[in-house]
């Protein structure tokens, strides 16, 4: 009898896993389509609306100091050193010596942030995204419901960015600001380089798993979400550092890729207690 209960105790919820993890069968359809519709739209982006977006945008010069702030927080390192620093924040409140005062693990979490980035405070406006840090660290400990998807998110955007920077060496695909400034479009099959990584956009698969994820968590704000993604994933047009195609086609597989590892960790049987991903708690 006592091996039964402490089985029971030690073993994830299936039933719940079951449905929470395979409402993906209620999009596989949606899912399908777009993923039809994006394989039609990006050779037709690529051959025919590509260039002339391109130079457009690079006439936009009043857009594009905005399109540099919002680019940031579809940067994958934005992610990786937010998240990990709210973990590590909750962790050490928890287990270490100093449990409860939160300001000071805050400014740790902003000193690591800012030192990370430093480099690019002047450039590339990483200073704006300070407070967002901040504010997850903050969030993250108050509600430990929180702590399975914020590790999901890591891993899923880890897991997509691998394939995207696959795809990227693949291709080899000239970025806009190549075309502007040298007159280079196209393909250079299996080349590395900045210059070179534009199919797919990374940024874009970054904006689509992070709002993919929330729209796992809270899907009747299933348009907030949508709305949010793709208005980041679409400024990398406006900065010269994507096309059109790229964009789409980053935007399809980082939504693809985040329900394929959401299929993955929902429906296994073993899993550890912080992946098991519930549904959280009510945001009001």
């Amino acid at each position: 009898m006592a091996d039964s209960s402490q089985q029971h105790t030690t073993t994830p919820p299936l039933d719940g896993l079951h449905d929470r993890g395979w409402h993906i069968r209620a999009v596989r359809r949606d899912l399908a389509i777009t993923g039809i519709l994006a394989a039609i739209f990006i050779p037709i982006s690529y051959f025919f609306l590509d260039v002339r977006i391109a130079w457009f945008a690079d006439g936009l010069e009043s857009v594009k100091p905005v399109a540099n702030v919002l680019t940031q927080f579809a940067d994958t390192k934005f992610y990786y050193v937010a998240f990990i620093t709210a973990l590590l924040a909750t962790l050490i409140l928890d287990r270490g010596p100093i449990k409860k005062n939160i300001l000071f693990w805050l400014a740790f979490a902003l000193l690591i942030y800012i030192t990370y980035y430093s480099a690019e405070l002047d450039e590339e406006f990483g200073w704006l995204v300070y407070i967002p840090t901040i504010f997850i660290t903050w969030l993250i400990y108050k509600r430990r419901d929180f702590v399975p998807w914020a590790l999901f998110l890591l891993i899923a955007i880890a897991w997509s960015g691998l394939i995207i920077n696959i795809l990227k060496i693949i291709f080899g695909r000239f970025r806009p600001s190549e075309l502007v400034e040298k007159g280079h479009f196209g393909l250079d099959l299996f080349t590395t380089g900045y210059d070179n990584a534009s199919f797919p956009s990374g940024h874009a698969t970054a904006a689509a798993t992070v709002f993919t994820v929330l729209w796992l968590m809270y899907p009747s704000k299933w348009l907030l979400w949508g709305i949010l993604g793709i208005t980041l994933a679409f400024t990398r047009i406006f900065t010269l550092s994507h096309y059109v195609s790229d964009v789409i086609a980053g935007l399809w597989l980082g939504a693809f890729l985040t329900l394929i590892l959401h299929f993955f960790f929902t429906t296994r049987q073993n899993i550890h207690p912080y992946l098991v991903l519930n549904p959280p708690r009510s945001m009001k």
